[in-house]
């Protein structure tokens, strides 16, 4: 009988697209996340596609499961941990992804998302992210990637990728927090852009009328 042979893929878009993803991250009060990753891979051969997980200084990942896919064996890269998961026809292949990190004081408000080694199309925002807070738990401005919140418990955002982390600023409720704190520097970036933007197109305006 013959041996299947799985070659590995760290990069081939031709042989591996990501169609979806929908991911669930549930952020505690403290430093850490859940996150459930529902993935739907499409290969064009049978092949294991790396995944990987970029963590930050001095967090660690406490526990990981795989449905729907063969895992291989993880190796650590530094602070990035690899994890090979193998199909063994081509096809499309849903699969699920769960897993817990715990985060230090410094990168608290931070998730890695695992990424696989296979490319969305970048058109359809066919990546749907969920982040949910417990009720303890009060949102601070600013964050990445721009959540939407119809409720202060949860945020959605719907993109063309996948993100390699999200950041949710968050603090107990009751916690007294600074000024600084409340205000969202990306949005007051923005304003600031637009703003100079403007200025600078009235000023170029008002210097062809005198021209003139």
């Amino acid at each position: 009988m013959g041996m299947l042979s799985l070659g590995v893929a760290s990069g081939a878009a031709e042989e591996a697209r990501l169609n979806a993803a929908d991911i669930v991250i549930a952020l505690p009060s403290t430093g850490g996340c859940e996150v459930e990753m529902r993935l739907e891979v499409e290969t064009s051969t049978a092949l294991a596609i790396d995944h990987r997980l970029r963590l930050d200084e001095g967090a660690r990942l406490e526990t990981f499961a795989v449905s729907g896919a063969q895992a291989g064996s993880t190796r650590t890269i530094g602070r990035t941990v690899s994890l090979p998961l193998s199909f063994a026809i081509p096809g499309r292949h849903p699969y699920t992804l769960r897993y817990r990190v715990i985060e230090t004081e410094d990168s608290a408000d931070r998730c890695p998302i695992w990424l696989p080694a296979a490319p969305t199309e970048g058109i359809r925002r066919a990546v749907r992210l969920l982040v949910t807070l417990p009720s303890d738990v009060r949102r601070l401005p600013g964050g990445f990637p721009a959540f939407e919140w119809a409720t202060p418990a949860g945020g959605v955002v719907a993109l063309n990728h996948l993100p390699a982390f999200v950041r949710v600023p968050r603090t107990a409720a009751g916690t007294p927090v600074s000024w600084r704190e409340t205000v969202d520097v990306g949005r007051l970036l923005d304003a600031a852009a637009i703003f100079c933007i403007a200025a600078s197109t009235t000023i170029w305006v008002a210097r062809r009328r005198r021209a003139s």
